[in-house]
């Protein structure tokens, strides 16, 4: 009797250790660019949580309205997964597919800032860290090819 005790309390242990492990929320952070890319608001709003997903729909009909623009992921890195909060740094390239309106290509680099909730990451903050518009200028660099050095 013993041996079947054990037995059942090893398959039980393993069989909720599987279940505790949560995904990984750089699935998310994908997930979330491929419902830009293919311009899916439903899809967008599971990946998102907090005062963005109150208004994003209406943001994104606007978005989607006026440009097309597709989204590759360059580079994704988990920074840090403390508890129920995780850090995701994404590279990402945004390209004009030729919408109404102009968009501009881009590369940014974006710090994003999730949650585990209802069991699933959630985006509930994204921080634009670095934006390099091409052909022009990157933000922050201060460094003109025009400005006077003898100053």
């Amino acid at each position: 009797m013993k041996k079947y005790f054990f037995l059942l309390m090893a398959l039980s242990l393993a069989f909720f250790s599987c279940k505790l492990e949560k995904p990984a929320p750089e699935q998310t952070v994908i997930d979330n660019y491929r419902a830009m890319d293919e311009e899916n608001i439903s899809n967008y709003m599971k990946t998102v949580t907090g005062p963005r997903a109150a208004i994003a729909d209406t943001l994104l009909e606007e978005l989607f309205r006026d440009y097309d623009v597709s989204y590759t992921i360059d580079t994704i890195q988990l920074l840090s997964m403390v508890g129920d909060v995780a850090e995701v740094r994404t590279v990402v390239t945004a390209r004009d597919e030729g919408g109404p309106k102009k968009f501009t290509d881009n590369r940014m680099v974006i710090l994003h800032k999730l949650r585990y909730e209802h069991s699933k990451w959630l985006i509930f903050f994204s921080e634009p860290i670095e934006t390099h518009f091409f052909g022009k200028q990157t933000i922050g660099d201060t460094t003109r090819a025009d400005q006077d050095t003898d100053r």
